[in-house]
C-alpha cells in the first residue's frame, strides 16, 4: 500500500526515473498533492503534475476560489485568471508558462512575468543554453521574443512555429510580400507559400516545403 485510504485519489504521475509517485487526493472537502515525499497546501481543486526531467522538482496547477496559480515544488510562482502551456526547461532548473490577467497575457518564467503582451504562444525551450523564445502579438503584429526581449519582427503573421534542440524557425508573413522562414533570428528567402517545418532530431538541420 502505498497511501492513506482517501474518499478520492487521482492524477497519478510517475517521475522519469519511476522512483516517485505523485498523486492528488481529497480530504476535508480539499484537494492536497503528494508528491512521494510529503503533502502539498490545500487547494480547491489539483492539475497539470508534470515532474522535471531529473525528477528532482514537480509542477502543479491549482484552483482557490476564481484564481489558478502554479507551484514549484509547492512553491506557489504566480496566482492569475488563467495558467496554461506548462513548460519545464530540459535542464530540470525552472517552468515557464503563459499567464493570463483579463485582456492581457505573459509569459511567466518562475516568478518572473515577461509581457504584457495581446497574446501569447507555448514557450519553446532551449536544450543546453536554456533560453525561453515564444510568438508574440503587440500592437496587432506578430515577434518572436526571447528571455522577453524583441529578437525579430514585426510581421503580420506568424504561421507556424517550432524548435528542437537549440534552434527555432517560424513561418512568417509581411504584407504583400509573401511567406519566408525565421531560423534562429535570420529571415530567409521570400515565397509564395511555405509549408511545414522538419526538424532532425537534434535540431542541427531544418528542412521545409516551399
Amino acid at each position: 500500500t502505498y497511501a492513506e485510504p482517501s474518499l478520492l485519489i487521482d492524477l497519478l504521475t510517475f517521475s522519469p526515473d519511476g522512483q516517485r509517485m505523485a498523486f492528488a487526493f481529497l480530504k476535508n472537502r480539499k484537494f492536497y498533492l503528494y508528491d512521494g515525499r510529503k503533502a502539498g497546501e490545500a487547494y480547491d481543486l489539483i492539475s497539470d503534475v508534470h515532474f522535471s526531467r531529473d525528477s528532482q522538482h514537480i509542477v502543479h496547477l491549482f484552483q482557490k476560489g476564481m484564481q489558478i496559480g502554479i507551484t514549484w515544488d509547492h512553491e506557489v510562482l504566480n496566482v492569475a485568471e488563467g495558467i496554461s502551456a506548462v513548460t519545464i526547461s530540459p535542464d530540470s532548473r525552472f517552468v515557464a508558462y503563459i499567464l493570463r490577467k483579463k485582456d492581457e497575457q505573459f509569459i511567466g518564467v518562475q516568478k518572473k512575468l515577461f509581457g504584457p503582451y495581446e497574446r501569447v504562444e507555448r514557450p519553446f525551450i532551449t536544450r543546453t543554453k536554456p533560453a525561453v523564445i515564444y510568438t508574440a502579438v503587440l500592437k496587432g503584429k506578430y515577434h518572436i521574443f526571447i528571455n522577453g526581449s524583441p529578437e525579430v519582427g514585426p510581421f503580420d503573421a506568424i504561421l507556424r512555429f517550432s524548435g528542437q534542440g537549440d534552434s527555432y524557425a517560424a513561418i512568417v508573413r509581411k504584407g504583400s510580400e509573401g511567406q519566408a522562414v525565421v531560423h534562429d533570428s535570420k529571415l530567409g528567402k521570400t515565397y509564395t507559400v511555405v509549408d511545414q517545418l522538419f526538424w532532425n532530431s537534434t535540431g542541427e538541420h531544418l528542412a521545409y516545403i516551399a
